[in-house]
């Protein structure tokens, strides 16, 4: 149920919005438009999930807890940036920041300063 759902990362709350959306009737385009994305990511969205066999609310998976872990989403969200453009400004590989969300590897010590400083400077 999506009231109970709590999202993590930006493209987790855009996956709860598009099955809303969807539940509204709206297009694919219009649902692009009003999330102000690309159709071909709201497609990809539905797609993944009907490969799964989910709901898009139901693919989004709930991530482990540590403190590693809530400030790179606080990062995410607050720059309102992608996995892809954390990575970037990280000098990271975009895979490496996705091991971190999955509680696969934790940053180093610089990572978690440079994390700290980008916080820090948009709120």
């Amino acid at each position: 149920m999506i009231e109970n759902l709590t999202p993590t990362t930006i493209a987790d709350e855009r996956k709860i919005k598009v099955q809303e959306l969807l539940a509204q009737g709206l297009s694919q385009s219009e649902i692009a438009r009003q999330l102000g994305i690309d159709r071909s990511g709201v497609h990809y969205i539905i797609k993944r999930a009907n490969q799964a066999g989910l709901e898009p609310q139901e693919a989004v998976k709930e991530r482990p807890n540590t403190p590693e872990i809530q400030l790179i989403c606080e990062v995410l969200k607050a720059r309102n940036w992608t996995q892809q453009e954390l990575a970037d400004e990280l000098g990271k590989h975009p895979q490496t920041v996705y091991k971190w969300l999955a509680g696969e590897k934790k940053p180093g010590k610089e990572t978690i300063k440079k994390l700290r400083d980008i916080l820090t400077v948009f709120t």
